[in-house]
């Protein structure tokens, strides 16, 4: 990590709108759970380009890994369910190049014992329809109307777990 970490910020040094360096450094600083440094790296990212909507969109799904009571949590979690209403899937502006720079939920909000099938939801649905509007190479052209889950009128539902990772389903 610290080697990737300078080298997204020696970029940024030597080309301060190199948005994809920028959008990269905040994704690791957040996946190394170094939360405070990957808000402050997302709200760099939207002064520089206030447009952003990926900056945007991880700001607003963003979550510490803790919180100070169950009141700040319940309130978190109506935040995100909230901004995830507001987005336009063909706002995102994604390409093939930088897909993998799309914001993902965070995991951190398995350990709090809510349902996160809603907020969760809204996300895949999100991204379903950026990337069936944007996208359809890679979509296939699904759809729930055409899921098996959909024509057969029962859910099916698979946890992939992988080792030392239990915990949280346990």
């Amino acid at each position: 990590m610290p080697r990737r970490k300078k080298i997204f910020r020696l970029a940024i040094h030597h080309k301060p709108d190199y948005i994809e360096a920028r959008i990269r450094l905040a994704g690791l600083l957040r996946e190394t759970a170094r939360f405070d440094e990957a808000k402050l790296a997302y709200q760099e990212i939207l002064g520089h380009h206030p447009d952003n909507s990926l900056a945007k969109l991880s700001l607003d799904i963003f979550c510490p890994g803790i919180f100070g009571s169950t009141l700040e949590l319940n309130k978190r979690r109506e935040e995100i369910e909230s901004a995830l209403d507001d987005y336009d899937p063909s706002s995102l502006g994604l390409d093939k190049k930088n897909v993998n720079n799309f914001p993902y939920p965070p995991i951190e909000m398995i350990h709090h014992g809510h349902n996160e099938r809603p907020w969760r939801s809204k996300y895949a649905d999100l991204f379903c329809q950026f990337f069936q509007a944007e996208h359809p190479e890679f979509t296939d052209n699904f759809s729930r109307k055409n899921s098996p889950t959909h024509r057969q009128g029962r859910p099916h539902i698979g946890i992939v777990v992988t080792h030392k990772h239990e915990g949280a389903f346990l």
